[in-house]
């Protein structure tokens, strides 16, 4: 009877043993480590969350952080309709420029939160 396969298994004890008795190189996957296990979404977390949620209450209530108040003429203005419009466009300026928190801080909680669901189910 022949060996069917290669016969340098056979003829060669270096590269038998090279094959069948030497362990591959053990590598480590930093990348899987941090981001995969979910270490880095956990560090994160509570700090994205804060601000995110900073940012929220600065979207809905703008003025909230003024006591409700900003700087303007006195109240014994003659004209209320005109205070009261550019009270409004005050509200709208702070407003927009809450949105643009509210959008990056709600993306990145987004992928923080969906970081930890991904890792804690890898993890079962």
């Amino acid at each position: 009877l022949e060996f069917p396969g290669n016969q340098t298994v056979c003829n060669d004890p270096q590269y038998a043993s090279s094959l069948f008795l030497e362990a591959p190189e053990a590598t480590v996957s930093w990348v899987e480590i941090w981001f995969t296990s979910g270490i880095v979404a956990s560090l994160f977390a509570k700090l994205v969350a804060a601000n995110f949620g900073f940012s929220l209450h600065a979207y809905v209530d703008p003025l909230g952080k003024a006591n409700g108040t900003y700087e303007a003429p006195p109240d014994h203005v003659p004209d209320v309709a005109a205070m009261d419009r550019m009270r409004h466009e005050k509200i709208g300026i702070i407003r927009s420029g809450a949105l643009r928190g509210v959008i990056v801080w709600g993306l990145l909680f987004q992928g923080v939160v969906i970081n930890l669901i991904v890792s804690a189910s890898d993890n079962r």
